[in-house]
């Protein structure tokens, strides 16, 4: 998996009702989660297209907004990939609130990108309330394809970390799109407000030949490894 910095991601600013002016011809509320504290989280994407086999190319977006603030804050679900393309996340997967630590708790949205074939990309992102700023932060953002896994650890050795993997393709070596292939492997660590990597590594063994009755767990055929090197790791510092 890719992660993807301030950089790549898109960021709309503007009033409550000049938004739903020009977001109600556009876009569908798909899911709206309200906090105790006044905030309301909602994910949006484009109303799909006649031809069921379009998703359109118009990306999705999650929008913060709160009564006593002027301005909504709305995040559209964009990256650039390896090659410079511009990948534009049309479909709302997942938006809620998941537990990343023992104590602390973050909004998790998850949107799908689909360009037609048999291939599509996924973003998620993690986002938590800066008290600083008084406005939402994404702490994490994750860019993969349909090999690609990742999870959240909150308990445990490795609580507060996510963990993921990305399928590394070995043309060289014959390796197809739905061939076996090696993962890289990256762990991210929580603190505060933010995640910082721990450790990238390539696995020795390959996961997920397209013959396999069901997908591998990565992740967890790697943990023993994960353990072994960040106890390693820890030693040293």
């Amino acid at each position: 998996m890719k992660i993807l910095f301030a950089a790549f991601v898109s960021v709309l600013i503007c009033s409550a009702s000049t938004c739903l002016a020009a977001s109600a011809p556009d876009y569908t509320s798909v899911k709206s989660i309200h906090f105790p504290s006044g905030w309301t989280a909602t994910a949006y994407q484009a109303p799909r297209p006649k031809n069921d086999y379009d998703t359109g190319d118009t990306p999705a977006k999650l929008c913060f907004s709160n009564r006593s603030h002027r301005h909504d804050s709305c995040t559209k679900i964009t990256s650039s990939s390896t090659n410079s393309i511009l990948l534009n996340y049309q479909t709302v997967k997942k938006l809620e609130v998941v537990q990343i630590a023992a104590d602390t708790k973050a909004l998790l949205f998850q949107a799908e990108f689909w360009g037609g074939g048999s291939g599509y990309a996924e973003q998620v992102s993690l986002w938590l309330f800066n008290p600083t700023s008084q406005y939402w932060d994404s702490a994490l953002v994750i860019s993969t394809n349909e090999m690609g896994q990742y999870k959240l650890l909150s308990s445990g050795a490795l609580a507060g970390t996510v963990i993921t993997a990305d399928p590394i393709w070995a043309f060289d070596e014959g390796e197809s799109h739905f061939s076996a292939h090696r993962y890289e492997i990256s762990v991210y660590r929580f603190k505060a407000q933010d995640y910082a990597k721990m450790l990238t590594y390539r696995t020795k063994q390959k996961y997920n030949d397209e013959e396999d009755e069901k997908t591998s767990d990565v992740i967890a055929g790697e943990l023993t490894n994960i353990r072994s090197i960040l106890g390693a790791v820890s030693k040293i510092h």
